[in-house]
């Protein structure tokens, strides 16, 4: 398969792609200085079920991957790592809370365990399945950004922040992937693309098929990018796959001006690629734009044939919005829906170079 884009134009950089409040400013601040400066509660989206043969144990962790939490409990209890179930990967560098469900291993066996300084169990529960991936309804960020002078930071920073907020929970955050979609180096789509090449699409791979999903997700962000600057991601136009907030549900928008007091209201919302053969294509005007995404990276739509393909929404609701000035920083709390990224909130009005250890 020859492919127009070179490897050297897929490395991710988060300052190209404009932001919600363009002209608004931005702070220069330090991120995740600290473990306790980035804190994430997992919002499961499964019901409990005492009978249940699954054991759904709640683990707090902090300086370690969710994939090498996973490998802990395998190799432990004697498990394959695709027997133990999880609704999302988690932040390293911070403290997070989320669940894992285990087959065939008891409650007491977990308690028993003394497992690891960097992580612990904190409740348990029984499920009659496997947690899925995306089986979450969001999840709950605590945040404290520290200032990087002795100047600190004053209440006139913290009410510009809370009001960007504000803004964000009307107009919605663009719904951009983080730096922890493409690597430590930003490089991950290009060895998604070098993987393509290879024919190498259909691995079962847990790295490659991340490294692929990260190219899937670089053109993504180019498509939200070139609704931002065309002004219509807050909109709906003709030929958008659209999808419904309550229930999400997708329908193919064909009459925009109908549709778009319920993209004003929140109802719905315009929905990007994530390529691949088996998803909605958008069509007239919606598609031209996606068109105009791939060709700018030398791309078409068959290249990603080898992948299965999906939608998702160009911008994301913000909700529990709070800001507080401390003697430490600014806290900021909020929660996001599932699949959306804290850095995409954090840059709207954090310089983006402050980001780069945000992961």
């Amino acid at each position: 398969m020859t492919l127009g884009v070179t490897l050297d134009d897929l490395i991710f950089d988060f300052s190209v792609y404009p932001r919600a409040m363009q002209g608004g400013g931005v702070l220069k601040a330090v991120i995740k200085q600290e473990l306790t400066d980035f804190v994430v509660d997992e919002i499961p989206d499964w019901q409990a079920d005492p009978a249940g043969t699954h054991l759904y144990v709640q683990v707090e962790k902090s300086d370690l991957t969710t994939q090498e939490l996973i490998k802990q409990f395998a190799e432990h209890f004697g498990l394959m790592q695709e027997q133990i179930g999880h609704a999302g990967l988690k932040d390293r560098r911070a403290v997070t809370t989320q669940w894992l469900s285990l087959a065939g291993v008891s409650q007491a066996a977990v308690e028993a365990w003394e497992g690891s300084e960097r992580f612990r169990c904190s409740s348990f529960a029984r499920g009659a399945s496997r947690i899925k991936e995306g089986q979450l309804l969001g999840n709950r960020f605590k945040i404290l950004l520290r200032a990087p002078d002795d100047r600190g930071f004053d209440a006139g920073d913290a009410a510009a922040i809370e009001a960007a907020l504000i803004t964000l929970q009307q107009v919605g955050v663009p719904n951009y992937y983080g730096p922890q979609r493409f690597g430590r180096d930003r490089d991950n789509a290009r060895r998604g693309l070098y993987l393509l090449r290879q024919g190498k699409g259909r691995s079962k791979r847990w790295l490659d098929r991340l490294c692929i999903n990260s190219l899937q997700s670089l053109i993504f962000n180019d498509w939200v990018a070139a609704r931002l600057q065309a002004g219509t991601l807050n909109q709906v136009i003709k030929g958008d796959i659209a999808h419904k907030h309550a229930t999400f549900g997708k329908f193919l928008v064909d009459d925009a001006a109908r549709e778009n007091p319920r993209a004003v209201s929140f109802e719905i919302s315009a929905t990007g690629p994530m390529l691949g053969r088996k998803y909605h294509e958008a069509q007239f005007d919606a598609r031209d734009i996606e068109d105009g995404v791939l060709a700018t990276r030398g791309l078409t739509r068959d290249d990603f044939k080898p992948c299965l393909g999906s939608r998702r929404e160009g911008r994301v609701l913000l909700s529990h919005v709070a800001v507080e000035l401390a003697e430490a920083g600014i806290w900021l709390r909020f929660a996001l829906p599932r699949g959306a990224y804290a850095t995409s909130v954090l840059r709207e009005f954090v310089a983006v170079e402050c980001l780069s250890g945000c992961e």
